[in-house]
């Protein structure tokens, strides 16, 4: 995924971010605004680490025919999805970019998930209103939908013989999503973990997808369980990650900039990925061992957002000690600009008694 994702950018040079066709209401100003103008409230819910999120920026928001619609149908917010905690969570925002429909009163209309190019936005955003909701367009592709349920259960019979490989566990992730039914791959890969039948390469693939929930729910010593050798695993990532990440020689100064970009977005998210094995050594009491890990994602990306993403992952393992103390040290090794998003991440940290 990172290959192809590296690949595109060799060929996207960044177009300022669209900001039409949104509004800078607030939430409660705009469904008061839809109310008055007969119109609904649309949502675009991002990340700054979001590639797909930067795809909607450059392709399909800066669209004329999209912009239109959007103008005549909704009024439009675009809200960061890690600011906006409690409306995201309200609305159960998993996943990025999430386009959220609203009535007036708030109720949700329904939901475009992933990039869409704006012929395929303008589509579904128009079956939405039309009272097609998400679920209602899958109907419609029942067939489609079936089909891809016997590929997953393909890959599922392959994974549980005992035999299955890195391929059938990355394919059964993705059609689990595909299919909204990501909580029944954490489901098979513990029943896969407690028969044994998992095979080392299959397990990585698989610990990927069902580490996050894990770390969710606090049950961080299941992911320790699972996942042997943190600190190896962590460089292990780190490695792949920088051979895959080399920039080619050749390109104008433009271009470098481009792919500068890009690769800092996704290294972003390779750090939020790796930050849950912090998390899960904080919340069994490894503090020696997290503090080596977060060590390593420092050293690996030395931002804000990396030292934002550690605290709030200290926090949510209840170790408010050490989010303290990597708010200090953000705040002696950063530049002012950087210093700045980890002081708004340090007020989140529960005051010590």
């Amino acid at each position: 995924m990172l290959t192809h994702l590296i690949f595109a950018a060799l060929f996207l040079v960044p177009q300022p971010t669209a900001e039409a066709p949104f509004s800078d209401l607030k939430f409660d100003q705009a469904l008061a605004a839809a109310k008055k103008d007969g119109k609904v409230v649309m949502i675009d819910f991002f990340t700054t680490w979001c590639v797909p999120c930067k795809q909607l920026d450059k392709t399909t928001w800066p669209d004329a025919e999209v912009q239109k619609w959007v103008g005549e149908k909704t009024v439009a917010l675009k809200m960061d999805a890690e600011k906006e905690v409690e409306l995201a969570k309200k609305y159960n925002i998993t996943g990025y970019p999430t386009i959220l429909f609203l009535k007036p009163d708030g109720q949700e209309l329904g939901r475009i998930t992933a990039y869409r190019k704006p012929a395929e936005f303008l589509s579904e955003a128009n079956d939405t209103l039309g009272g097609k909701d998400s679920v209602a367009r899958a109907k419609e592709k029942l067939a489609a939908v079936q089909a891809l349920e016997v590929r997953r259960d393909k890959a599922e019979a392959a994974l549980l013989s005992g035999k299955g490989t890195r391929d059938d566990a990355a394919e059964l992730c993705a059609l689990n999503d595909q299919l909204g039914a990501s909580e029944k791959t954490l489901v098979l890969y513990e029943r896969l973990e407690k028969e044994k039948l998992l095979t080392e390469e299959a397990r990585g693939r698989m610990l990927e997808r069902v580490a996050e929930p894990l770390v969710e729910a606090k049950r961080f010593a299941e992911l320790i369980a699972y996942g042997g050798d943190v600190a190896k695993r962590v460089d292990r990532e780190i490695e792949a990650f920088k051979t895959m990440a080399k920039l080619p020689p050749g390109r104008d100064a433009e271009e470098r900039k481009a792919l500068e970009s890009t690769m800092a977005m996704l290294q972003a998210d390779r750090v939020k990925k790796l930050s849950v094995w912090y998390a899960a050594l904080l919340g069994t009491g490894q503090q020696e061992r997290a503090g080596a890990v977060a060590d390593k994602l420092i050293d690996f990306a030395p931002s804000g957002s990396t030292y934002v993403t550690l605290i709030e992952r200290a926090v949510h393992a209840g170790a408010d000690g050490a989010a303290r103390a990597l708010a200090d040290r953000g705040a002696k090794s950063l530049s002012d600009a950087e210093k700045a998003v980890v002081e708004a991440a340090a007020k989140l940290i529960p005051a010590g008694k």
